[in-house]
Order: C-alpha cells, then sequence, then structure tokens
C-alpha cells in the first residue's frame, strides 16, 4: 500500500485516469475492458462469495486499525484485484498505508494484512463498481454454476 501510494504521488497521478493493483500470480484467461472501470473498483472474494458473513475473515482485533466489528460489513473483498480512479486509489493505498504503520507501531499485524486494511477501507468507502468473483477466480477452485466465464485466475493460494 505504502509503495502503491508513492507510485501514485510521485510518478503516475497526471499521467493516468485508472489505475488497478493486481497479484503477479494472476493470468488473464477471457477479455477484461472499460466494464471494470469506476471511481473505487472492488472485486468480491472467489473463497467467500455467497458465504455467510459470520465466516468472512474480517480482522476482529479491536485495537487494530483494520478491525471490523460484528455488525459491519456485507461483503468481502480481495487484495488480489482493486483500482479504480488514480486519485480514489492514492487515498486508498495512503489510508490503508496509515493503518499499517499505526498498527505496527503497536507490534500489532493483521491476520489478512493488506487485504484486513482494505476490507476495513471499503466498509467506510463504498466501492463505486464491484467485480464479481469471475475477475479472480482461483485457478484450483470447483466451477461454480453462477460463475460461468471465469476472466482472471489466481494461480496460487
Amino acid at each position: 500500500m505504502s509503495l502503491l501510494s508513492s507510485v501514485i504521488k510521485e510518478l503516475i497521478q497526471d499521467e493516468v485516469d485508472y489505475i488497478f493493483s493486481m497479484d503477479v500470480d494472476q493470468v488473464f484467461v477471457n477479455p477484461v475492458g472499460s466494464e471494470i472501470l469506476g471511481s473505487l473498483v472492488a472485486t468480491l472474494h472467489p473463497e467467500y462469495y455467497n458465504q455467510p458473513l459470520d465466516t468472512y475473515p474480517y480482522e476482529r482485533t479491536e485495537d487494530s486499525k483494520a478491525y471490523v466489528d460484528g455488525s459491519e460489513g456485507d461483503y468481502y473483498y480481495t487484495s488480489e484485484l482493486y483500482g479504480g480512479s488514480c486519485p480514489e486509489v492514492y487515498k486508498l493505498a495512503l489510508t490503508c498505508s496509515q493503518f499499517i504503520i499505526q498498527d505496527m507501531e503497536i507490534s500489532f499485524h493483521a491476520f489478512l494484512f493488506e487485504e484486513s486494511y482494505l476490507n476495513r477501507y471499503l466498509i467506510q468507502n463504498r466501492p463505486t463498481r464491484l467485480l464479481s468473483p469471475e475477475y479472480n477466480w482461483l485457478a484450483a477452485q470447483k466451477t461454480s454454476e453462477e460463475i460461468q466465464v471465469k476472466r482472471i485466475l489466481s494461480l496460487q493460494r
């Protein structure tokens, strides 16, 4: 998150309209186009898609800046694909990196690290575009009747 906010601020904020962050183990297997563009874009996590809210691995340690109360949240987002407009992604990355630093100052490491902070941020700042798990399907995961087309496969898990 710190690197992403720095790259946006120092190198590309005036060069591009949109920026996306993806894990390096992802492979495009079907077309991805302008349908993913939005101010703040998040992708539903394929392992928690259509699962009960109480199964989501939100950070439950109250001292953490990533803390999500049991009454909050309605989706669980993956950190393997998110993005949006440069200014919005900058705000997201800067806020999350500040939360990470604040937690490090109290010697705390969130359960799912960056994904925990991303979910905290997106609960407070709702995405304007929500991508289905077809944009981050796990290669090893069984096929779903609901997700007929996989667009991006995640090779590791």
